[in-house]
This record gives C-alpha cells, sequence and structure tokens, in this order.
C-alpha cells in the first residue's frame, strides 16, 4: 500500500471511531467490529495501524487535543477568550466528550486540555 493509502485508511478509521463516540460509549460498547464496519476496513487492517480500540482511543485523543488548540490558538487575544473558545469547542463537540470522559471514567481528554491550559497560560 502506498503512502496516500495509508494515510487515507487511517483517516477513515479515526473518522468511524469519532463518530461512533459521538453515539456510544467506549469501554462498555464500541467493538472493534464496529470500528472495522463503520470505517469499511477488514480487522486485519485495523491491527496493521493500531494495537487495540485502547490504542486508538489515545491517538483520537490526541487529535482532539491537538485540532482543539489549533482552533483555540489561532485567536491570542486574551485569556478570557481562549476560555470561551475552550468552552464553544467543547460544547461544539458535547455528545463526544460526554462518551468520551464521563460516560467512560476516562481521563485522557481532560488531562490533554490541562495541559494545553497550562502552555497557553505560560505563553
Amino acid at each position: 500500500m502506498n503512502s496516500n493509502s495509508n494515510i487515507r485508511t487511517k483517516r477513515d478509521i479515526t473518522n468511524a471511531f469519532t463518530e461512533l463516540l459521538t453515539t456510544k460509549t467506549f469501554s462498555s460498547s464500541i467493538t472493534i467490529q464496529d470500528i472495522c464496519e463503520k470505517s469499511f476496513v477488514h480487522r486485519s487492517t485495523f491491527y496493521r495501524y493500531y494495537e487495540d480500540k485502547y490504542d486508538l482511543l489515545n491517538k483520537v485523543t490526541t487529535m482532539i487535543a491537538t485540532d482543539f488548540f489549533q482552533n483555540v490558538n489561532s485567536n491570542r487575544e486574551s485569556l478570557h477568550s481562549f476560555y470561551e473558545q475552550m468552552l464553544n469547542y467543547v460544547e461544539e463537540h458535547k455528545q463526544l466528550f460526554l462518551n468520551l470522559t464521563i460516560k467512560n471514567n476516562n481521563n485522557d481528554v481532560y488531562n490533554e486540555l490541562v495541559k494545553i491550559t497550562k502552555f497557553r497560560n505560560r505563553n
């Protein structure tokens, strides 16, 4: 497989997973089979890129935090606007954040956001 195909496949898997996270909780509901069906990839293809669904969760969590940081970092007006943007971003992705955090007892996204906030406050 060429590089573009690899990138496209990983994107399809992460997009499918993110979409599933808006309707299901991670730990109790989402299976590898769900992710593969949603992304139209074979199970072996999934395992070519990710060790398990927890590895994918880690990658997606980092991706969400990076996307968030890029969105809020574009406006460096004030600390107040930073927090306002952060709240707006979380509100726009409310169900995703709920399914990733509260409903799973998972603090990964929260911890990433705290890191970003600390970094932003230093600059």
